[in-house]
């Protein structure tokens, strides 16, 4: 009797395990009316709905892919998408931009070939009012005003660059070529001129990111202040006038860091002299303002 009712859990287990490998996945592809860059709502979009063959297409292009980038990681050009795919299977959502060759998620992205573009294209090639709204809105501006996207130029607690030389002297094309140093005196320097940061008031972390959309980027810093024990805080220069015109400081209480997550620059709150994040947030740009738009929940950085 024990055997037989062994035999019948064992048989409704595998029954079940048949039953979930068996789903069938589905989705919908959301076709842009335009290319459009990265974080930009498009102008007009139309959804289709998978079929389950597209779905399962879709689902085994993507497992195909052999190597996926952090851009966290990378400085790299704004992508132009012309879809976004959405998978039962998945939370993410992916992004696909056909002239880049390029899908992205996350905060991770990869390139795609020539005819995993023409499967997601022969879905579009259906979706009916979609043609009519890319030929209604061909005449209008889809791209963001800032195309400029957050780098990150060195940071003492990025792990890619952990040993790096600290010391460096970088041309910024969009501030007129201007030349930026960080000296061994601990300062940064614009073109001959002294910004900020001495010998006990030190630069650890130095990032480019445009914060007023003026399509240039400001000097976005990461200062430390002391010896033994530092205290550290984020510094925002703005790239035309030189004045500071942001600043993360909370002494004696927090250290904040900064770090590039998907592709837009974010600041991390740490306990003094610790590395455990007790908030992440999204640095945003409120008219001359700047703030931290903090995460419901601390997010992984580069730097854990």
């Amino acid at each position: 009797m024990k055997q037989l009712f062994l035999f019948i859990v064992a048989l409704s287990c595998a029954v079940s395990l048949i039953g979930c490998s068996g789903e069938e996945i589905t989705g919908s592809v959301r076709f842009y009316s335009a290319p459009t860059r990265e974080r930009t709502e498009p102008a007009a979009a139309v959804t289709v709905e998978l079929s389950k063959e597209q779905a399962k297409a879709i689902r085994e292009m993507i497992e195909e892919i052999d190597e996926w980038t952090n851009d966290s990681l990378v400085g790299r050009l704004g992508f132009d998408f012309d879809c976004e795919v959405r998978l039962s299977d998945s939370e993410h959502i992916y992004y696909i931009g056909y002239e880049q060759h390029v899908i992205y998620y996350d905060h991770y992205f990869s390139g795609i070939s020539d005819e995993d573009i023409e499967l997601i294209k022969d879905i579009g090639s259906g979706a009916g009012p979609f043609e009519t709204l890319r030929e209604e809105s061909t005449s209008k501006k889809y791209y963001a005003e800032s195309p400029f996207i957050p780098k990150r130029v060195w940071d003492r607690y990025h792990p890619d660059d952990k040993g790096v030389e600290p010391h460096f002297s970088i041309t910024v094309s969009p501030l007129g070529d201007a030349l930026i140093e960080h000296k061994e005196d601990g300062g940064i320097y614009v073109d001959g001129k002294h910004l900020v940061g001495h010998s006990g008031y030190f630069c650890t972390g130095f990032y480019l990111a445009d914060m007023n959309g003026d399509g240039a980027p400001e000097l976005c810093l990461c200062m430390s202040l002391g010896g033994n024990i530092t205290e550290k805080w984020v510094e925002i220069y703005d790239n035309a006038t030189g004045k500071r015109i942001f600043a993360l400081i909370d002494r004696g209480r927090h250290d904040y860091y900064l770090f590039i997550r998907n592709g837009e620059l974010c600041v991390k709150e740490t306990e003094c002299e610790r590395q455990e994040a007790l908030r992440t947030g999204i640095l945003r740009s409120e008219g001359e303002n700047i703030t931290v738009v903090w995460d419901e929940a601390p997010s992984p950085t580069p730097m854990e």
